[in-house]
């Protein structure tokens, strides 16, 4: 699942073909698939959250970022990046791709995960 550079990226980037939620460059990041619905890339296992993104050259002039809040408010979103880390297994996981842990903080009852991409 390739996608266009240029122009062709802007035209098409934030479009949901097949209306899963999922904008098509998530879809690209998560190795989703933009004809077919496409379940959450944020994978919640026995109380831990996994994500699997592409292995981002900075030629591609794309971002991946994942943001945290506990409340939803507007202006409580924060990025964690001492929170993402690589797996210990990547098994499974396309080449291209690296899965990431979301380590939790000791004592946070709730915590709302959002993927964003740019």
């Amino acid at each position: 699942h390739g996608l266009p550079t240029g122009a062709g990226r802007g035209a098409i980037a934030y479009l949901d073909s097949d209306h899963d939620g999922l904008a098509n460059l998530l879809e690209f990041i998560t190795n989703g698939d933009p004809a077919a619905s496409d379940p959450n890339p944020i994978q919640f296992v026995n109380g831990e959250a996994t994500v699997t993104l592409r292995d981002l050259a900075e030629t591609e002039n794309l971002i991946a970022s994942l943001e945290f809040s506990t409340t939803l408010q507007p202006g409580s979103w924060t990025t964690r990046p001492d929170d993402v880390v690589p797996a210990a297994t990547q098994a499974g996981v396309p080449a291209g791709f690296t899965r990431y842990r979301i380590l939790p903080h000791p004592g946070e009852t709730r915590l709302f995960i959002r993927l964003k991409g740019q």
